[in-house]
């Protein structure tokens, strides 16, 4: 098995870039303030070919997509120490669940039906 990258090598800063912008360009925004607090919020997880798979952390610990993040986010949502427990998968995501299996099983993450 290949050695997983992490957040600081270049192709994964230009996916983590490219992930936000695309999200970022899709709902018309383009402010510094909201780009930060996706930064501090993402969680980066592997599929089981090692790609790499970006998510942002909801104030619940819900892991979203970027773009779905951005849906459901209030204007004043900054940042905020997430609360205790489990990671919170939502079940459309089958990508994220499928990477995600051995944290299922262990209780560290658990599927949510929205």
């Amino acid at each position: 098995m290949r050695d997983r990258l992490d957040r600081t090598h270049p192709a994964i800063e230009k996916l983590i870039v490219s992930t936000l912008s695309e999200a970022m360009m899709k709902h018309a925004l383009t402010f510094e303030h909201v780009r930060n607090d996706l930064e501090t919020r993402i969680e980066l997880r592997y599929a089981y070919n090692n790609e790499p798979i970006v998510r942002i952390r909801a104030d619940d610990r819900t892991l979203l997509t970027a773009d779905h993040f951005l849906e459901g986010r209030s204007t004043s949502g900054l940042a905020s120490q997430p609360p205790f427990g489990p990671y919170r998968i939502p079940r459309h995501d089958r990508e994220l669940i499928d990477a995600s299996v051995e944290a299922i099983a262990c209780g560290a993450a658990i599927v949510i039906d929205n």
